[in-house]
Protein backbone atom coordinates (compact mmCIF):
# COMPACT_ATOMS: atom_id res chain seq x y z
CA UNK A 1 0.00 0.00 0.00
CA UNK A 2 1.47 3.43 -1.00
CA UNK A 3 1.76 6.32 1.55
CA UNK A 4 -0.61 9.10 1.58
CA UNK A 5 2.02 11.18 0.66
CA UNK A 6 5.92 11.01 -0.92
CA UNK A 7 7.92 13.99 -0.93
CA UNK A 8 10.80 13.52 -3.65
CA UNK A 9 13.83 14.82 -1.91
CA UNK A 10 15.74 14.88 -4.73
CA UNK A 11 15.17 15.01 -8.50
CA UNK A 12 16.20 16.76 -11.70
CA UNK A 13 14.50 18.70 -14.54
CA UNK A 14 16.07 19.98 -17.52
CA UNK A 15 15.25 21.51 -21.44
CA UNK A 16 18.25 21.01 -23.37
CA UNK A 17 16.00 23.36 -26.25
CA UNK A 18 16.51 26.13 -23.72
CA UNK A 19 19.62 25.83 -21.26
CA UNK A 20 23.43 24.36 -21.85
CA UNK A 21 24.14 21.28 -20.04
CA UNK A 22 27.38 20.83 -20.75
CA UNK A 23 27.94 17.73 -18.57
CA UNK A 24 25.16 16.31 -20.66
CA UNK A 25 25.70 17.51 -23.91
CA UNK A 26 29.56 17.73 -24.71
CA UNK A 27 31.81 15.76 -27.13
CA UNK A 28 33.53 13.33 -25.93
CA UNK A 29 31.32 13.25 -22.97
CA UNK A 30 33.52 13.49 -19.72
CA UNK A 31 33.84 10.72 -17.29
CA UNK A 32 31.41 10.38 -14.62
CA UNK A 33 30.62 8.24 -11.60
CA UNK A 34 27.31 7.67 -13.26
CA UNK A 35 28.30 6.58 -16.71
CA UNK A 36 27.69 7.55 -20.01
CA UNK A 37 26.34 10.70 -19.75
CA UNK A 38 25.15 10.83 -23.85
CA UNK A 39 22.48 8.13 -22.43
CA UNK A 40 20.74 11.60 -20.06
CA UNK A 41 20.54 14.08 -23.43
CA UNK A 42 16.63 13.85 -23.61
CA UNK A 43 14.70 16.49 -22.47
CA UNK A 44 13.09 16.23 -18.60
CA UNK A 45 10.26 18.41 -17.58
CA UNK A 46 7.48 17.87 -14.64
CA UNK A 47 5.18 15.87 -17.38
CA UNK A 48 8.02 13.36 -17.95
CA UNK A 49 8.94 12.82 -13.80
CA UNK A 50 5.01 12.68 -13.30
CA UNK A 51 5.14 10.07 -15.95
CA UNK A 52 8.14 7.91 -13.92
CA UNK A 53 6.50 8.35 -10.83
CA UNK A 54 3.05 7.58 -11.38
CA UNK A 55 0.86 6.01 -9.39
CA UNK A 56 2.77 6.90 -6.80
CA UNK A 57 1.24 9.73 -4.54
CA UNK A 58 4.51 12.47 -4.99
CA UNK A 59 2.76 15.01 -4.01
CA UNK A 60 5.82 17.53 -3.47
CA UNK A 61 9.53 17.38 -4.88
CA UNK A 62 12.71 19.46 -4.37
CA UNK A 63 14.16 20.53 -8.30
CA UNK A 64 18.12 20.13 -7.41
CA UNK A 65 20.40 22.00 -10.22
CA UNK A 66 21.46 20.34 -13.09
CA UNK A 67 24.69 21.59 -14.25
CA UNK A 68 23.20 24.53 -16.54
CA UNK A 69 25.65 27.29 -17.67
CA UNK A 70 23.30 30.06 -16.48
CA UNK A 71 22.42 29.09 -12.86
CA UNK A 72 19.88 32.16 -12.58
CA UNK A 73 18.22 31.43 -15.42
CA UNK A 74 17.57 27.84 -14.44
CA UNK A 75 16.26 28.77 -11.14
CA UNK A 76 13.90 31.25 -12.53
CA UNK A 77 13.03 28.58 -15.49
CA UNK A 78 12.24 26.12 -12.39
CA UNK A 79 10.21 28.47 -10.45
CA UNK A 80 7.58 29.13 -13.47
CA UNK A 81 7.20 25.18 -13.82
CA UNK A 82 6.37 25.31 -9.84
CA UNK A 83 4.31 27.94 -10.49
CA UNK A 84 1.82 26.66 -13.74
CA UNK A 85 2.48 23.03 -13.47
CA UNK A 86 3.13 22.27 -9.97
CA UNK A 87 6.36 20.72 -10.00
CA UNK A 88 9.04 21.36 -8.38
CA UNK A 89 7.84 22.27 -5.06
CA UNK A 90 11.25 23.76 -4.05
CA UNK A 91 14.37 24.85 -5.83
CA UNK A 92 18.00 24.43 -4.61
CA UNK A 93 20.11 26.58 -6.94
CA UNK A 94 24.11 25.95 -7.78
CA UNK A 95 26.68 28.56 -6.69
CA UNK A 96 30.50 28.21 -6.25
CA UNK A 97 30.53 29.32 -2.56
CA UNK A 98 34.36 30.48 -2.94
CA UNK A 99 32.86 33.30 -5.91
CA UNK A 100 34.05 36.61 -4.51
CA UNK A 101 30.97 37.99 -5.56
CA UNK A 102 28.50 35.05 -3.64
CA UNK A 103 26.93 37.29 -2.00
CA UNK A 104 25.26 39.39 -4.77
CA UNK A 105 24.54 35.61 -6.53
CA UNK A 106 22.58 34.29 -3.15
CA UNK A 107 20.63 37.42 -3.38
CA UNK A 108 19.65 37.01 -6.71
CA UNK A 109 18.50 33.65 -6.19
CA UNK A 110 15.93 34.98 -2.85
CA UNK A 111 14.23 36.66 -5.46
CA UNK A 112 12.68 33.34 -6.57
CA UNK A 113 10.01 32.24 -3.63
CA UNK A 114 10.94 28.63 -4.31
CA UNK A 115 14.45 28.73 -3.39
CA UNK A 116 15.09 26.94 -0.68
CA UNK A 117 19.11 26.36 -0.33
CA UNK A 118 22.16 26.04 -2.28
CA UNK A 119 24.49 23.12 -4.14
CA UNK A 120 27.94 23.58 -4.86
CA UNK A 121 29.09 19.79 -5.63
CA UNK A 122 32.81 19.59 -4.10
CA UNK A 123 33.05 15.43 -4.57
CA UNK A 124 36.44 14.85 -4.77
CA UNK A 125 37.91 11.50 -4.97
CA UNK A 126 41.65 10.11 -6.13
CA UNK A 127 40.33 8.99 -9.01
CA UNK A 128 39.90 11.84 -11.83
CA UNK A 129 37.66 10.16 -13.57
CA UNK A 130 35.06 10.16 -10.86
CA UNK A 131 36.22 13.14 -9.32
CA UNK A 132 34.00 16.49 -9.32
CA UNK A 133 36.25 18.77 -8.37
CA UNK A 134 40.26 18.96 -8.85
CA UNK A 135 41.03 19.80 -5.14
CA UNK A 136 39.80 18.49 -1.99
CA UNK A 137 40.15 21.66 0.45
CA UNK A 138 37.15 23.66 -0.13
CA UNK A 139 35.98 22.88 3.11
CA UNK A 140 39.25 24.60 4.94
CA UNK A 141 39.42 26.94 1.96
CA UNK A 142 39.04 30.72 3.65
CA UNK A 143 36.89 31.85 0.87
CA UNK A 144 35.04 29.07 0.22
CA UNK A 145 34.12 29.40 4.00
CA UNK A 146 33.30 32.57 3.86
CA UNK A 147 30.65 31.98 0.94
CA UNK A 148 29.20 29.22 3.77
CA UNK A 149 28.88 31.39 6.05
CA UNK A 150 26.60 33.75 3.87
CA UNK A 151 24.02 30.92 3.67
CA UNK A 152 22.62 30.65 7.22
CA UNK A 153 21.56 34.58 7.46
CA UNK A 154 19.64 34.26 4.24
CA UNK A 155 17.36 31.44 5.73
CA UNK A 156 19.30 28.88 3.21
CA UNK A 157 20.26 25.16 3.36
CA UNK A 158 23.50 23.48 2.07
CA UNK A 159 23.54 20.30 -0.23
CA UNK A 160 26.73 18.84 0.17
CA UNK A 161 27.45 16.25 -2.34
CA UNK A 162 30.75 14.42 -1.24
CA UNK A 163 32.90 11.50 -1.06
CA UNK A 164 33.10 9.26 2.10
CA UNK A 165 36.86 10.44 2.33
CA UNK A 166 35.68 14.03 3.28
CA UNK A 167 33.00 13.24 5.66
CA UNK A 168 35.48 13.92 8.82
CA UNK A 169 35.76 17.58 7.34
CA UNK A 170 31.88 17.76 6.90
CA UNK A 171 31.70 17.22 10.06
CA UNK A 172 33.70 20.13 11.56
CA UNK A 173 32.12 22.30 8.57
CA UNK A 174 28.59 21.32 10.52
CA UNK A 175 29.98 21.79 13.79
CA UNK A 176 31.83 25.34 13.31
CA UNK A 177 28.86 26.44 11.54
CA UNK A 178 25.65 25.07 13.32
CA UNK A 179 22.91 27.09 12.49
CA UNK A 180 23.33 26.30 8.95
CA UNK A 181 21.03 23.14 7.53
CA UNK A 182 23.43 20.71 5.88
CA UNK A 183 21.55 18.46 3.84
CA UNK A 184 24.22 15.38 2.77
CA UNK A 185 23.25 14.04 -0.53
CA UNK A 186 23.36 10.71 -2.37
CA UNK A 187 23.99 8.79 1.16
CA UNK A 188 27.42 10.18 1.48
CA UNK A 189 28.06 8.33 -2.24
CA UNK A 190 29.43 5.43 -1.24
CA UNK A 191 31.90 4.09 -4.51
CA UNK A 192 34.23 2.17 -3.04
CA UNK A 193 33.41 -1.04 -1.52
CA UNK A 194 36.17 -2.45 -0.48
CA UNK A 195 37.16 -2.64 2.97
CA UNK A 196 38.68 0.52 3.89
CA UNK A 197 36.24 2.04 1.48
CA UNK A 198 33.60 1.02 3.75
CA UNK A 199 34.93 1.46 6.83
CA UNK A 200 35.45 5.08 5.82
CA UNK A 201 32.06 5.50 4.62
CA UNK A 202 30.76 4.12 7.98
CA UNK A 203 33.34 6.24 10.16
CA UNK A 204 32.22 9.29 8.50
CA UNK A 205 28.44 8.77 8.69
CA UNK A 206 28.69 8.68 12.53
CA UNK A 207 30.92 12.25 12.54
CA UNK A 208 28.09 13.45 10.44
CA UNK A 209 25.02 12.08 12.07
CA UNK A 210 26.24 13.39 15.49
CA UNK A 211 25.89 16.74 14.44
CA UNK A 212 22.07 18.02 14.75
CA UNK A 213 21.97 20.21 11.97
CA UNK A 214 22.66 17.67 9.67
CA UNK A 215 20.22 15.68 7.53
CA UNK A 216 20.83 12.95 4.83
CA UNK A 217 19.44 11.62 1.48
CA UNK A 218 19.00 8.05 0.88
CA UNK A 219 19.42 8.95 -2.92
CA UNK A 220 21.93 8.12 -5.95
CA UNK A 221 22.51 4.94 -4.45
CA UNK A 222 22.37 4.04 -8.49
CA UNK A 223 25.39 6.09 -9.11
CA UNK A 224 27.73 4.27 -6.80
CA UNK A 225 26.05 0.86 -7.78
CA UNK A 226 24.53 0.65 -11.72
CA UNK A 227 23.30 -2.88 -11.10
CA UNK A 228 22.20 -2.46 -7.65
CA UNK A 229 19.35 -4.96 -6.09
CA UNK A 230 17.80 -4.93 -2.53
CA UNK A 231 20.23 -6.69 -0.92
CA UNK A 232 22.84 -4.45 -2.40
CA UNK A 233 21.59 -1.55 -0.84
CA UNK A 234 20.08 -2.70 2.39
CA UNK A 235 23.53 -2.42 4.44
CA UNK A 236 23.41 1.16 3.54
CA UNK A 237 20.00 2.40 4.23
CA UNK A 238 19.63 0.86 7.28
CA UNK A 239 23.59 2.01 8.34
CA UNK A 240 21.89 5.42 7.81
CA UNK A 241 18.38 5.00 9.35
CA UNK A 242 20.26 3.42 12.33
CA UNK A 243 22.66 6.60 12.65
CA UNK A 244 20.91 9.69 11.44
CA UNK A 245 16.90 7.98 12.57
CA UNK A 246 14.18 8.89 9.89
CA UNK A 247 13.72 12.01 11.38
CA UNK A 248 16.67 13.40 9.36
CA UNK A 249 16.70 10.79 6.56
CA UNK A 250 14.44 11.22 3.39
CA UNK A 251 13.76 9.48 0.50
CA UNK A 252 14.89 11.24 -3.23
CA UNK A 253 14.99 9.42 -6.81
CA UNK A 254 17.90 11.37 -8.18
CA UNK A 255 15.58 11.05 -11.20
CA UNK A 256 16.52 10.76 -14.23
CA UNK A 257 20.40 10.38 -13.59
CA UNK A 258 18.74 6.94 -11.46
CA UNK A 259 16.75 6.09 -14.07
CA UNK A 260 19.50 5.01 -16.07
CA UNK A 261 19.31 1.90 -13.05
CA UNK A 262 16.18 1.38 -13.21
CA UNK A 263 12.06 2.15 -12.89
CA UNK A 264 11.06 4.81 -10.30
CA UNK A 265 8.55 2.00 -9.35
CA UNK A 266 11.37 -0.58 -9.02
CA UNK A 267 13.51 1.88 -6.92
CA UNK A 268 10.54 2.99 -4.49
CA UNK A 269 9.49 -0.51 -4.09
CA UNK A 270 13.04 -1.25 -3.01
CA UNK A 271 13.12 1.46 -0.56
CA UNK A 272 9.47 0.50 0.88
CA UNK A 273 10.49 -3.03 1.89
CA UNK A 274 13.45 -2.09 2.85
CA UNK A 275 11.59 0.42 5.81
CA UNK A 276 9.17 -1.92 6.54
CA UNK A 277 10.22 -2.83 9.86
CA UNK A 278 9.65 0.88 10.63
CA UNK A 279 7.03 2.20 12.41
CA UNK A 280 4.28 3.70 10.73
CA UNK A 281 5.43 7.19 11.57
CA UNK A 282 8.85 6.74 11.02
CA UNK A 283 7.94 5.52 7.33
CA UNK A 284 6.01 9.16 7.19
CA UNK A 285 9.10 10.85 8.15
CA UNK A 286 11.41 8.87 5.82
CA UNK A 287 8.85 9.26 2.96
CA UNK A 288 7.67 12.77 3.50
CA UNK A 289 7.84 14.53 6.71
CA UNK A 290 11.78 14.84 6.91
CA UNK A 291 11.90 16.96 3.12
CA UNK A 292 9.43 18.42 4.37
CA UNK A 293 11.16 19.78 7.66
CA UNK A 294 14.68 20.45 6.19
CA UNK A 295 13.03 21.88 3.49
CA UNK A 296 10.30 24.23 5.01
CA UNK A 297 7.22 23.17 2.75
Amino acid sequence: MFPNCIVDSHHHLWDLRRLDYPWIECEPPPPMVCGDTRRLRFNYLPADFQADFSPLPVQKSIAIEGGSTDPLAETQWLQDLGDTEGYPTAIVPYANLADPDIANRLDAFLQYPRVRGIRHIIAWHEDAKVSYVPRADYMTDSQWLKGFSLLAPRGLSFDLQIYPSQLADAARLATRFETTRVILNHAGMPLDRDFAGLAAWREGIALLSACPNVYIKISGLGMTDWKWTPDTISPFIHHILDAFGPERSMFGSNFPVDKLYSSYGTLYSAYDDLTWGLSASQREAVFHETAEKAYRL
